[in-house]
């Protein structure tokens, strides 16, 4: 398993993960990791579940806790890998 992070975020920073444009859910970022070429977002949402959500056509939005946000990243494999 190859751990790494999106580029300037932070553990525990506050994300909303869309799936194909729908909202999927939100929680707090923890890590990007890979296992036999599948990327996969690790986050925790608000009920505190660890969650692992493939990177394969999701949106993560990067939510500051003033209510604005740094960035919306589409990711696809190729951008992670």
């Amino acid at each position: 398993m190859l751990k790494y992070h999106f580029p300037n975020v932070c553990e525990d920073e506050l994300i909303n993960i869309y799936s194909y444009g729908d909202f999927k859910g939100q929680g707090k970022y923890i890590c990007l990791f890979k296992i036999e070429n599948q990327s996969f977002l690790f986050w925790r949402n608000d009920k505190g579940n660890k969650i692992y959500t493939n990177l394969e056509s999701i949106s993560v939005e990067i939510i500051n806790t003033n209510n604005t946000y740094n960035q919306s990243q589409n990711v696809d494999r190729k951008s992670v890998v």
